[in-house]
């Protein structure tokens, strides 16, 4: 048993390098042959062993077909893997890091870190197969990335130092989500952790007050977007990252890279690209640390695939996939063909003509999507001659929902979500 779950956590640690979706009968195939009796098991623990080791969820979105997509844990984007093959997920272990952090009243010794990090076989200096070297990891790459400040006790003398959160794990995550991923693993329940769960409670009120969504911004047509260069070169500079939802970029490095002499129009610049970078590519341009002015580039509405590819030439195309979601929501949770086609040939996507951001888009739409769950598509009931229609797929519901996407979409109108009552009372019911 033991080997097999190691063998299926090998399994769904190329599924998550490769972005790809698996299945129950694709594990049975596979990996479990044999020893079918015992799946459940074996699943379960090689489940526990990706949360726990890696940072990884396995996450079912079709009950149905019992197919599963793996995303990173509690809303954290980045996982410190490299393009090296060998390379594993490292967000477990971040995960460790904040949650000590959390017991430690937010400010956690770095003996205490290390300390339960030798309880686990991770030395400072030591080179670990999963995490490499671990001091440069906690030290240099998680505090680069702003999940971390690691910083001198002050006075202290010989010094000392300590970890606290980032400013980007404030962004991503929660103490009340760490909370309730620790409970979960130790199986208990997180009001048992009276003094952390107030704690975590507190925080939440807090956020709820400040509100954490930038009300700002307003429509920006795609055909006004294409046309002005500077907002051009921000959003596609010369040189293409490469792996653009895993490097976070600064204000300074945008103004000495891209906008340059245009530096006193940057607030304006760069508030049309992050318009362009939600409707045209779905992608949030989230400040993750306001004194230095850095930025994170992650997916909306927690949506895990972005439709890009290896070749270093395709783009995220989620700000269509949303589209959609919102306008088979508009139409009752099931929108004819004709009207999906209708909305995009206003958008410049036409059926059956290659578009140079979305590739071909039925193929997209209907093949594409629709394996990954995201869309169904279906002949309409009793039709003759036969017409078509596309609603929510299982993968859709289970990473977002419809409040999300009404919010996010009247947000970018600059409209009050209320404005459509019809719509967001129905979504507002799908959230209860």
């Amino acid at each position: 048993i033991n080997d097999k779950v190691a063998d299926l956590v090998d399994f769904l640690l190329l599924k998550y390098r490769t972005k790809e979706l698996t299945t129950r009968a694709e594990m049975l195939s596979s990996i479990i042959r044999e020893h079918q009796d015992h799946f459940a098991v074996i699943f379960r623990e090689a489940s526990e062993c990706m949360q726990l080791v890696y940072g990884i969820e396995v996450k079912e979105v079709d009950p149905t077909s019992h197919t599963y997509v793996l995303v990173t844990n509690l809303g954290l984007t980045y996982d410190g893997m490299v393009s090296d093959e060998h390379s594993m997920p490292k967000t477990g272990l971040l995960i460790l890091i904040l949650s000590i952090i959390f017991s430690e009243d937010d400010c956690a010794p770095e003996e205490k870190i290390w300390e339960a990090l030798n309880a686990m076989g991770v030395y400072a200096g030591m080179e670990h197969s999963i995490y490499g070297e671990p001091r440069e990891l906690l030290t240099r790459d998680w505090v680069q990335e702003q999940y971390l400040e690691y910083r001198q006790v002050p006075n202290s003398d010989p010094a000392r130092y300590e970890f606290l959160w980032g400013p980007r794990a404030y962004a991503e995550t929660t103490k009340l989500k760490i909370l309730e991923f620790l409970a979960q693993v130790n199986g208990s329940d997180p009001r048992s952790y009276t003094h952390w769960y107030q704690e975590a409670l507190r925080e939440e009120e807090q956020r709820a007050q400040e509100g954490t969504v930038n009300q700002s911004g307003g429509l920006l047509m795609w055909s006004a977007v294409l046309k002005s260069d500077e907002q051009n070169k921000l959003v596609w500079p010369d040189v293409e990252p490469p792996q653009v939802l895993l490097e976070t970029t600064t204000k300074a490095e945008m103004l000495s890279k891209v906008i340059k002499e245009h530096q006193d129009h940057f607030p304006e610049i760069f508030s049309a690209a992050s318009e362009c970078m939600q409707l045209v590519f779905g992608i949030d341009v989230k400040e993750v640390d306001p004194r230095a002015h850095t930025y994170v580039l992650v997916a909306t509405l927690g949506l895990t695939y972005d439709g890009m590819v290896g070749d270093g030439h395709r783009f995220p195309n989620t700000g269509l996939l949303v589209t959609l979601l919102w306008l088979i929501a508009a139409e009752g949770d099931c929108a004819s063909e004709e009207e999906v086609w209708k909305a995009l040939h206003v958008r410049g996507v036409h059926d059956g003509k290659e578009h140079w951001l979305y590739g071909e888009p039925r193929e997209l739409l209907t093949n594409v999507w629709v394996q990954e769950k995201y869309l169904e598509y279906r002949q309409v009931p009793n039709s003759n001659p036969a017409r078509y229609q596309f609603l929510w797929g299982p993968r859709a519901h289970a990473e977002t929902t419809k409040l999300k996407v009404l919010e996010f979409l009247l947000r970018v109108y600059r409209r009050d979500p209320t404005s459509n009552l019809s719509l967001s009372e129905e979504a507002l019911s799908g959230e209860e």
